[in-house]
C-alpha cells in the first residue's frame, strides 16, 4: 500500500494472509509458538499467586487474540 501507516477508508481491499497461511506461511511460527509456551509457563510458575479481580468480564473479539487488559489481585502470600 501506499502511505500504509495512513488511515483510509476508501483504500481498496487486500485479501492477503501474512504469516498465517497458505504458500506464504512463516515457517518459524510453531517454534515461536513453543517458545512463548515455555517463557508464559515460567513466567507464571515464578510469580505470585493471582486471580481475575471479582466482577470483571472478559470480552471476545473475532479474528483477535489478546486483551487490551486484564485485571489482576494478587493473593495474599
Amino acid at each position: 500500500y501506499e502511505d500504509p501507516r495512513t488511515f483510509r477508508m476508501d483504500r481498496r481491499q487486500n485479501r492477503h494472509l501474512t504469516f498465517v497461511a497458505g504458500a506464504h506461511r512463516c515457517l518459524g511460527l510453531n517454534l515461536a509458538r513453543f517458545e512463548m509456551q515455555i517463557a508464559f509457563s515460567e513466567f507464571l510458575r515464578r510469580i505470585p499467586t493471582f486471580r481475575m479481580k471479582p466482577g470483571f468480564a472478559c470480552e471476545a473479539t473475532p479474528g483477535l487474540r489478546g486483551a487490551p487488559h486484564v485485571p489482576i489481585v494478587w493473593d495474599a502470600a
